[in-house]
Parts: structure tokens; sequence; C-alpha cells
């Protein structure tokens, strides 16, 4: 843990927490919501999906690039708001937060866990070896379903899958800077951010840690102690996770200003040196693009246009390291 970059993230965040808070609030109340009518009625699954992937990711990818605008002092108006929403959909910002592969780790660590509680409390010692009566396992299964530990362990599956999530998500949500201040799409972002994190001579890998753990903590906390404490009380399983996840995004909005400054810090401190440390490799990926026989020449042209532009900005970044090193 760095806490030098906390205090650092603290001190940037106070002067504008209150903006940044109130914008996340909105952000996050529409994720209950979401979640809220999945209790409601299980049926609304379709209506929950459209508003995570055409709600709540827009708005939280408009609610970081306009909270970067407030960290530099600048105006921020609805218009503001609504283009970043917009461009959560454009080509440049396509696969920044990589919301399928994070949905596939949580999916895979729910199923890991469940599977590895079945077993160790599956009645093995009436069990006949000389055949598999599935009738038989699918019986024993819905045994466990029923018991009180099972309910208790479920909370914990569910809440440590969503963890995973969460933390697919967070560790990528320096991409969009990238994106968006240098107008470069996310394949190269992710190559940037990937090069930072393995850079031995770069404090990123400590204070990038150092930024999830702070919000992972506040969702664990808030979860575990929300469903627990509500199944304990009620007994309702469907209430206790629900209301869980619901009480820690609610509560995570008072706290993701702080985690969004971080992520603004890391790229603001490190944006030059990477640029020019991968310079190589990204033009070579780029022209590699190019040549896809996919592209219409329309795409090409603004590809080759992305990638002069690109080309100029990692220039200049290299004299303004040099002048710094002359410093």
């Amino acid at each position: 843990m760095d806490f030098k970059f906390l205090k650092q993230i603290f001190l940037h965040c106070k002067k504008h927490y209150l903006k940044m808070m109130t914008l996340g609030i909105g952000v996050m109340l529409l994720a209950c919501i979401a979640f809220l009518l999945l209790y409601l009625d299980y049926s609304l699954e379709l209506v929950f999906i459209i508003l995570i992937f055409f709600g709540v990711l827009p708005l939280f990818l408009s609610y970081e690039l306009v909270c970067s605008r407030i960290l530099m002092n600048m105006d921020v108006n609805y218009n503001e708001i609504y283009k970043n929403y917009k461009a959560y959909f454009a080509p440049v910002f396509r696969g920044c937060y990589k919301v399928l592969i994070a949905i596939l780790f949580s999916f895979l660590t729910f199923e890991i866990l469940n599977s590895i509680f079945f077993t160790l409390n599956y009645d093995v010692a009436n069990l006949d070896t000389s055949y598999v009566d599935y009738q038989e396992i699918y019986n024993q299964m819905n045994i466990i379903m029923e018991t009180e530990s099972y309910r208790y362990f479920l909370i914990f599956s569910l809440g440590i899958s969503f963890l995973v999530f969460l933390y697919n998500i967070l560790s990528k949500m320096m991409i969009p800077y990238f994106n968006f201040f240098l107008g470069i799409p996310s394949m190269a972002s992710r190559k940037i951010v990937k090069n930072l994190k393995i850079d031995k001579n770069l404090k990123f890998k400590i204070q990038s840690r150092t930024n999830v753990i702070f919000m992972l903590f506040i969702y664990l906390i808030s979860y575990f102690a929300s469903s627990y404490l509500l199944f304990f009380i009620t007994k309702n399983i469907d209430l206790a996770i629900i209301f869980g996840f619901v009480i820690s995004l609610f509560l995570s909005a008072f706290f993701i200003p702080f985690y969004v400054t971080g992520c603004y810090e890391l790229f603001y401190n490190y944006k030059d040196k990477s640029l020019i440390k991968i310079k190589g490799m990204l033009e070579k990926d780029l022209e590699t693009v190019l040549n896809d026989a996919r592209l219409n020449e329309e795409q090409k042209r603004k590809i080759k246009e992305g990638l002069d532009s690109f080309k100029q900005k990692i220039n200049d970044a290299s004299d303004k390291d040099e002048e710094n090193d002359k410093k």
C-alpha cells in the first residue's frame, strides 16, 4: 500500500468531492434500480441487462470522463455528460472495460466456489460407485441447497464473484483516459497500461493496486456486513443478496470520487513516459490494423489520421520528457 499516494488522492479530490460525489450517486442509483427490479421480478432479467449495458456502463464512462474535466477545473454541463455517454458506443472506446471478459471470470469464480462447496458437502459415504445415478446427484444437490449453511455460503460466493467482476472493471479504468485525451483506440491503451505494470522502474504497479484495493475494501465491508445482517434478521436469501449489492453500490458512490481521482493522477503522472517506451510496439500493431482486408478505404483513412496524430503526441511527449530531464 502506498499511503503517500492515497494522501495525494485525498488532497486533490477534496476540492471537487461534492460535485463528483453527486454525479456518482446518480450513476449508482441507476445500478441500484436495476438490481431492485431483478429482486421484484426475476422475469425482468432482460430489463436488467439493458439497464446495465445501455445505462450504467455508458454513464459510468461519462462519469469518469466528466470527473477528469472537474479535476482540471473545467466547467461541466449536461451536454458534456450526454456527449460522453454517447462516446461509450464509439469505436475508440470499444472494449475499454472488457465487460464480457469480466462477466466470464466472475461466472467461473462462482462455479468453482460452488463446485468446491458441493464436493465437500456431498454424501460420499452412501454413493454407489458402480454406476452414475444422475437423479440421486440432483436430489443430493437440492438437499444441500436447502440448508442454511449453503445460503450463508451463497452470499459469500456471489460476493466474491462480484468482487472479481469489479476488480476486472476497476483495473481498466485508466484506459478511457488514454482513449479520450490521446484519441487512441482501446487496443493501444491496454498495451500502454500493461507496459506500465511490468516496468520495474516505475511505482505505477504499487500505486494502481493501492487505488484498486481501497475501492474493493469498501465494497467487501459494505456488501458482507449488510447481506449477512439482513439474512440473519429476515432469513430471506434473495432479499439479503440483492440489498447487499444495492447497499454496497450506493455506499460506493461516496468513495468512487477518490478512486477516479487516483486513476486520473496515475494517467497524468505516467502518460508521457509510457508513450515513449511503447512507441515502436504500438506503431507496428496499428500498421497491421491498416492492412486488414476487412476495412474499407474510409475506415483506413480515419485510422491513418489517428496514427499520424498519435505519432505527433508521442513526439510531443518525448520533447516534454527531455525538458523535464534538463530541469
